[in-house]
């Protein structure tokens, strides 16, 4: 009736966790991953997973260490109703080379992408408070992390021998990131350059492009002039245009 954390977070070479159609209280879905019944907590990915994993909405938790050395784990997208990464959950994915967390994620847990070596930049949403100790620890290729103003407190070695960091993008002022309360062993993220009010660039153009509004084929003549302009040589000259 029970399965506890970490009960396959070693089993690299699993390929598939299946439980019985008429389990009532575990199941699996194609990619052989484990849920609770009624598909809210991803209880464990297994270790021999390869390629990308989209969690499915619905789902609002995700145990500690659930995808643990999932080392052919190259991405994954986490649906906005998870609001807690926690402890180990995606440490030793090795090939796991970017990260964005949805909004609504409030905390970073305690070795959460610990030896992710092959991630290389991660975006942390609004909504975080606080990145556990040893979050990022060995994370050797990340080059580039946004934090945003909402963080207060950063724990112990959470950028350990993240030797390739170097730039930072922090959503708040130079004041609002002295106020952070950094703790030991960052040393990598003081001597990253900070970009202080950083604004994300990525945009959005669903509300901008409209449905063609033509109804048939052809064209429409242009309508009859109806008033000319006269455009003497100096009115020419001050747009840039030489009348000869």
């Amino acid at each position: 009736t029970s399965i506890g954390d970490y009960a396959f977070g070693f089993c690299t070479s699993l390929t598939g966790i299946w439980v019985d159609g008429g389990s009532s209280h575990y199941f699996s879905d194609a990619s052989g991953v484990l849920f609770n019944k009624d598909k809210t907590v991803l209880a464990q990915c297994p270790g021999a997973f390869s390629g990308s994993y989209v969690i499915p909405d619905g789902v609002t938790s995700i145990n500690d260490a659930a995808f643990v050395n999932c080392t052919s784990l190259t991405s994954v997208t986490i649906p906005d109703g998870v609001t807690n990464i926690g402890y180990e959950v995606f440490a030793g994915c090795t090939s796991l080379a970017n990260m964005v967390l949805p909004n609504g994620v409030t905390r970073i847990g305690a070795e959460a992408f610990s030896w992710c070596t092959s991630l290389t930049s991660a975006t942390i949403p609004d909504s975080v408070t606080s990145i556990g100790e040893f979050a990022f620890h060995n994370c050797k290729s990340l080059t580039s992390m946004t934090i945003p103003r909402s963080v207060v407190s950063i724990g112990y070695d959470a950028f350990l021998n993240c030797k390739s960091l170097t730039n930072v993008y922090f959503t708040g002022t130079e004041e609002a990131w002295n106020g952070i309360t950094i703790d030991g062993g960052n040393d990598a993220l003081k001597n990253a350059n900070i970009h202080y009010n950083y604004v994300s660039h990525t945009h959005s153009y669903k509300d901008i492009v409209t449905a063609p509004t033509c109804t048939a084929k052809g064209y429409i003549p242009a309508p009859a002039a109806t008033a000319m302009w006269i455009l003497t040589p100096m009115h020419l000259a001050t747009h840039g245009t030489t009348v000869k």
